[in-house]
């Protein structure tokens, strides 16, 4: 799966170039603030893909009953910032990348925590459905 993203990656990044990349753009980094929000935490920054940010941010919040609509907004609202060739694409592959990452992250920190919580209650179900179904597609 990833092979197969790199290329259109890479294909972007030669046209137009890397961003600045905050790896834990995610709602729960968010503080509100008026009539908007604020990254908090921001150890963790890099220079690359121009669609990681927006996707982990999404990621986040792909539960929100509006998530497609939301999604569409946050691209059409990015590309006016940054146009960025197969921009929405790349969001895309992000999302199914970062599905599959948070699963095993959701496992490792359940096992690592010794939770003792029944697997249920954690939503790794929902999460395994959701890379499931990614990971049949390849």
């Amino acid at each position: 799966m990833l092979d197969e993203f790199e290329e259109r990656l890479q294909r972007v990044l030669k046209k137009d170039g890397p961003v600045f990349v905050f790896k834990s753009a995610h709602i729960g980094h968010c503080l509100r603030v008026g009539g908007g929000f604020r990254f908090l935490n921001w150890e963790k920054n890099a220079f690359g893909d121009p669609s990681f940010s927006l996707a982990v941010f999404l990621a986040s919040i792909q539960k929100h009953p509006d998530f497609p609509q939301i999604k569409e907004r946050m691209i059409a609202e990015y590309l006016k910032e940054k146009p960025v060739s197969e921009f929405s694409e790349l969001v895309d592959q992000r999302l199914k990348e970062r599905e599959v990452s948070n699963l095993l992250w959701v496992l490792w920190a359940y096992a690592k925590k010794e939770d003792a919580r029944p697997v249920e209650d954690t939503g790794v179900e929902w999460r395994f459905e959701q890379t499931r179904n990614i990971l049949l597609r390849y």
